[in-house]
């Protein structure tokens, strides 16, 4: 009965220990779970933290043309990023004119951002594509129309004259225009309104020798809008004036008048 006894006592010590020792091991182990989940929620948290920035706009007060600061703004508070807006700073005075030095900004206005630019994803990707790195900071690429700082002059200034068919009353219309070059963020001060059967539009017809109507003629400094000279070669022309005429895409926009033959053109059903 002595030996069973040990052997019993010796049984329950051993399945104590096991039992002991698998209770640290699930202790040891939810411990580290719990740690890499904490780990896990945190990394989380941070990563979903919206990026902190400081954003300073260097502007010429005088230049009413310029692109506007609050666009910058718009664009950059849409992000994941936490600012208190943005300060705006005259380029004529010390401190801005500190900024410009420091920066080498060539153009106004001109958007300053630091802090955490890289931190997240979608902050990181604008920035990169719409900026360029000057030290501890990023510059937006200034839009058209922007104020040259060494020679005073505004670039991006065009003039729109639209050539309509009054005679036409299904030809589309072409102040449809105005909001496509908006949306390019082409800058165009009150549209000139022709008339094809008038003098003055008829004349732009012959000058330009157009072969359709409605149409528009662009001019001005639209060398100042990157990109834009190979969207128009595919639905227009650049005469040797710098006159932008809109020919190719006449008949994407919808019923016009082919002054070759002076017949009503209507587009293919779809």
């Amino acid at each position: 009965m002595q030996i069973e006894f040990k052997l019993g006592t010796q049984k329950f010590l051993i399945a104590a220990v096991l039992m002991a020792t698998s209770l640290a091991v699930g202790i040891f182990v939810s411990a580290r779970a719990n740690s890499a989940l904490k780990v896990n929620i945190a990394a989380r948290t941070e990563a979903a933290r919206p990026a902190k920035l400081s954003v300073i706009a260097v502007v010429d007060y005088d230049c009413k043309e310029c692109s506007q600061a609050d666009d910058y703004w718009k664009t950059l508070s849409a992000l994941n990023m936490d600012s208190n807006g943005y300060k705006t700073i005259s380029a004529d005075i010390d401190e801005g004119k500190n900024l410009i030095a420091k920066y080498n900004i060539t153009k106004l206005p001109s958007v300053i951002v630091s802090g955490e630019t890289s931190k997240n994803e979608d902050v990181k990707t604008f920035l990169q594509k719409n900026g360029v790195t000057a030290g501890d900071a990023i510059v937006l690429k200034t839009r058209a129309p922007y104020q040259e700082i060494k020679t005073g002059a505004v670039r991006g200034i065009t003039q729109l004259a639209e050539i309509g068919d009054s005679r036409c009353k299904n030809c589309y219309s072409p102040a449809e225009h105005e909001k496509i070059l908006k949306g390019m963020g082409i800058y165009f001060g009150e549209p000139q309104k022709l008339d094809y059967w008038s003098g003055a539009g008829k004349n732009l017809a012959v000058k330009y020798k157009m072969k359709q109507i409605p149409t528009i003629v662009l001019t001005g400094d639209l060398a100042a809008y990157d990109g834009f000279a190979n969207i128009w070669k595919q639905v227009g022309t650049v005469e040797k004036d710098g006159a932008h005429i809109f020919r190719n895409g006449v008949a994407s926009m919808g019923v016009y008048r082919d002054l070759q033959t002076d017949k009503i053109v209507e587009p293919p059903k779809q």
